[in-house]
């Protein structure tokens, strides 16, 4: 996997780069290394809230405070898709790092 292809995740950072004046092949290392992991700490806490308000919709529902039901049923499958792609990231970002430890130096 080309690294090349980490940068697609986001089509603002072309923008962003050629507003600020850095050229396309010039990107400093550290701030691409601190935006990936500011990127997966949000997604990791974005799917921690979507399990905290699945639990909170399922506790409404079971004592009767929830006026729309089919609240509980969407909350429930966002919180499955969240946990999910954070299963995806978590795998994709393992079998990185033993490609990595595969290589010989």
């Amino acid at each position: 996997m080309a690294i090349d292809s980490l940068n697609s995740v986001s089509s603002l950072d072309a923008v962003n780069n050629v507003l600020n004046g850095r050229a396309a092949g010039t990107v400093n290392v550290s701030d691409d290394s601190a935006q990936f992991k500011d990127f997966l700490t949000q997604a990791i806490d974005q799917a921690e809230l979507t399990s905290a308000d699945n639990q909170a919709y399922t506790d409404a529902l079971l004592i009767g405070e929830l006026n729309d039901l089919h609240d509980a049923p969407i909350a429930a499958r966002k919180a499955e898709l969240a946990l999910s792609l954070t299963v995806q990231i978590r795998d994709r970002l393992v079998d990185a790092y033993t490609e990595v430890m595969r290589m010989q130096v």
